[in-house]
């Protein structure tokens, strides 16, 4: 728009000076008749009364000639202010492109930024679905080992259960034979004469069961 302007008032500067000049050129010409008119101003009235015409004619484009010096200076001025307003817009101009410019590589430095990050995070999401899967199996096999030991502790008190019977019955076994052994004697006492006769086989029959018992208090006395 104050191009246009400008263009406009260059174009009313340009029409000014053109009627300036002829302004001038018919202020010559009307000098050049007034001075030939003053030379017959004296033989001729009407010369005289031409004379007034041309000097009121003169006076008029004087003052014509004077308005448009000041419109050309008014112009001039405008033309000057509007050139001055024409390069402050050329430099904010400049100074928006260079912030522009500035804008757009300091968007492109962050796009940069963003899909370094946005790669990052990927990285990372990706490791943590990996720990996620090796924490997910390390707790199935945390559970499966928990279970394994729940069983193992059950199959161990079991045991120890079995272990503690067989040591009982051992030790009733044990008793039962020291039983058996002093009811045999007693039996040999009250019945000395069944001994006599059964001595021998007595003998080999205490003698065997000693040695068996002897055996079994061994394995007894081992296991408990």
């Amino acid at each position: 728009m104050l191009e246009e302007e400008y263009k406009k008032l260059e174009d009313d500067h340009q029409r000014l000076q053109v009627q300036h000049e002829d302004v001038q050129k018919k202020k010559t010409s009307l000098e050049e008749d007034l001075n030939r008119s003053s030379r017959y101003i004296n033989e001729n009235v009407d010369l005289h009364i031409y004379k007034n015409q041309l000097e009121n004619s003169y006076r008029d484009l004087k003052e014509e000639n004077e308005c448009c010096e000041r419109e050309k200076f008014e112009l001039q001025e405008q033309v000057i202010d509007i050139e001055n307003q024409l390069q402050r817009i050329r430099e904010e101009r400049n100074q928006y492109m260079n912030r522009l410019m500035d804008t757009e590589h300091e968007l492109k430095r962050e796009f940069n930024c963003r899909q370094q990050l946005e790669e990052q995070l990927n990285t990372i999401q990706n490791q943590l679905k990996e720990n996620s899967e090796i924490i997910n199996s390390l707790r199935t096999t945390l559970d499966d080992l928990n279970l394994a030991n729940e069983d193992t502790m059950r199959k161990n008190e079991n045991l120890e259960k079995t272990v503690d019977e067989l040591r009982q019955q051992l030790r009733n076994a044990k008793t039962e034979s020291i039983e058996a052994r002093l009811s045999l004697s007693n039996l040999c006492d009250e019945e000395s004469f069944l001994c006599d006769e059964l001595e021998e086989r007595v003998d080999v029959s205490r003698r065997a069961t000693i040695s068996n018992g002897q055996s079994l208090f061994a394995e007894i006395n081992t296991i408990v």
